[in-house]
């Protein structure tokens, strides 16, 4: 905006203001591209290359746009399966997921639960746990024929096989809903400790029973807040591929994002179909567009539902009654099957080269030998040293970025407009799924005269785009409870702008920034989706080693790298809620 246009806008300006509103009108316009590089990119990169790339081909070796890719996938009756098995797959495991989330949520912040700090911490330990190598432990319990729960099923039951099969659409569903219990516990819970027990307590006075107030007060009361995570949550599950891609890649069950990678990574040699793949990412992407349009209109909404009173006020905790005992061991189940049998699972597989039912004649035959190899191999300092680049410098570059998009949106002296499309801007990189990113962030550095294609560099690309949207949204929550006072009052002390935000605003919002860089940096160690596309022999990181000791059969060594994994995530989450509670201690 020039100088007439700043004056037309905000009359009464001086001199120095209106330089000063120039610069940050310019400062806006840089990380309004900034966004729209990360953001834009691979979106714009894979709808040409769906009209542009054929078979063994990719985007720009023939310049011949095309809709045969649409009309392959359109005509071709796997699609329809795929849609099919996609969509199976979202709902069952969106219902398993929410289903124990809300049940948690409620358990441990409305009712008299007892040891509810601990049982909250066991609910979060999945966190740690990478998606793939969650699965992999899965595959230990509950393979059809060697599985440690199916076989002592078969002992105590007389069963002839396992009852239960992981190689499948349920088995799938189920590993799925389990990994989304913990972050949509989060979600949810907050919603709960912020909601006025007024209504619930009426409920009880006019003698309805527990179970009748939680289906006829608590749970409408909260429709708004649950349909937002509902589909916050089916966009996760519709672009996941850790899961899919680890128990469907025996059983060849394949869901929209799963094919993606198999038709561009042809276990029988045959070439890349790149427009097949490029087309079912354009179908994925349209929609994730339509969920994150749903969800944007959902939690703008949600405001007119609160029930929050702005006044102190302290719950008074539901007393579970004869229901305690029955809850209390839900919730053990729950933690023994989420966390317990996994981990011990997946230690038991590091130590044997070949899947043994576990016994003490087992336990005898048990070795380490697994984690000498996994410990002499060549290329894991270089692995090791690619990971935590790649998480450190992706957690940074997101929060500064997500730092800055923050603030303009909610403090910038721009018109609404403005504010409301880099808001908007920053959150579609939602709608682009991991494996869509990745697929066409390596389209576009392939042919783009920059040396970034097969580097870590294009790795952390893919990072901020993936992220950008996390980012933004937690941090434009907590600008907007710091009051624009403070900004003010270091203004007319005589401070400038990068000082006021170097002592005043930045120092407020460090457990916010902090918890970003750490959720950030934690979630980009253990992405596989946008780095299988990615990667190259010299940018391998422990994601992509243990899909490929998986792959190639070598179960136990990726179980060795899958233990590691947990106990590093493990010891830096823990450091991180350490760092941020003690932030938020010195802050207040």
């Amino acid at each position: 905006m020039n100088g007439d246009l700043a004056r037309e806008a905000y009359p009464g300006l001086s001199m120095k203001q209106e330089r000063k509103f120039n610069a940050m009108q310019f400062f806006y316009w840089v990380v309004l591209a900034i966004t729209a590089y990360f953001v834009l990119t691979p979106i714009l990169m894979l709808l040409f290359s769906s009209v542009s790339s054929k078979e063994g081909l990719l985007p720009f070796e023939e310049l011949t746009l095309t809709f045969d890719n649409y009309w392959r996938v359109l005509t071709d009756p796997l699609t329809y399966k795929l849609l099919y098995n996609t969509a199976i797959f979202t709902v069952g495991s969106m219902a398993i997921g929410i289903s124990i989330a809300v049940f948690l949520a409620w358990v441990t912040e409305r009712s008299s639960l007892p040891g509810r700090k601990v049982i909250y911490a066991l609910i979060m330990i999945p966190m740690a746990i990478p998606s793939m190598v969650y699965a992999i432990s899965w595959t230990q319990l509950l393979n059809p024929k060697t599985g440690m729960l199916n076989v002592l099923l078969q002992a105590i039951f007389g069963f002839e096989t396992g009852p239960f099969n992981v190689y499948s659409l349920g088995g799938m569903i189920f590993v799925q809903g389990i990994l989304i219990v913990p972050t949509a516990f989060l979600m949810i819970a907050a919603t709960f400790s912020t909601l006025d027990p007024t209504l619930e307590e009426q409920s009880s006075i006019c003698g309805r029973s527990l179970l009748a107030t939680i289906r006829k007060v608590t749970v409408p009361i909260l429709r708004p807040s649950l349909l937002s995570a509902i589909i916050f949550f089916t966009i996760v599950s519709i672009e996941s591929f850790e899961v899919p891609g680890t128990l469907g890649l025996t059983s060849r069950i394949a869901v929209l994002s799963t094919q993606i990678y198999f038709v561009t990574h042809s276990s029988s040699g045959a070439l890349p179909d790149y427009g097949m793949a490029s087309a079912l990412g354009a179908m994925l992407l349209v929609f994730a567009f339509i969920l994150v349009w749903i969800y944007q209109r959902m939690t703008k909404n949600v405001e007119r539902f609160a029930t929050v009173t702005g006044k102190g006020y302290r719950p008074k905790p539901i007393s579970l009654g004869k229901w305690k005992p029955a809850v209390v061991s839900l919730i053990w189940l729950y933690v023994i099957l989420s966390v317990m049998l996994p981990f011990l699972t997946l230690v038991w597989a590091s130590l044997h080269p070949f899947y043994v039912t576990p016994s003490w004649e087992a336990l005898k035959n048990s070795s380490i030998d697994a984690y000498k190899l996994v410990l002499d191999h060549p290329g894991l300092s270089s692995i090791i040293w690619n990971t935590l680049f790649m998480s450190v410098v992706s957690g940074l570059i997101t929060v500064l970025l997500v730092a800055l998009i923050a603030w303009m949106v909610v403090r910038g002296p721009y018109s609404r407009r403005a504010s409301r499309a880099l808001d908007t801007l920053s959150f579609l990189g939602q709608a682009a799924p991991a494996v869509v990113i990745g697929l066409a962030l390596m389209f576009f550095y392939v042919y783009l005269p920059l040396p970034i294609y097969g580097t870590i560099w294009i790795l952390i690309i893919g990072m901020v785009t993936k992220y950008i949207a996390f980012g933004s949204r937690t941090l434009i929550s907590s600008q907007i409870q710091i009051s624009k006072e403070l900004e003010e009052a270091s203004q007319i002390s005589g401070a400038s702008w990068l000082k006021t935000m170097g002592r005043v605003q930045f120092p407020l919002l460090m457990p916010a920034i902090v918890n970003c860089f750490f959720w950030v940096a934690i979630h980009a160690m253990r992405e596989l989706s946008v780095v299988i596309m990615l990667y190259s022999p010299k940018t391998l990181v422990l994601s992509t080693t243990i899909w490929n000791f998986w792959e190639g059969g070598w179960t136990a060594q990726a179980a060795v790298l899958g233990v590691f994994m947990i106990v590093l995530l493990g010891l830096i989450f823990y450091g991180s809620q350490v760092l941020i509670t003690r932030l938020s201690s010195s802050r207040g």
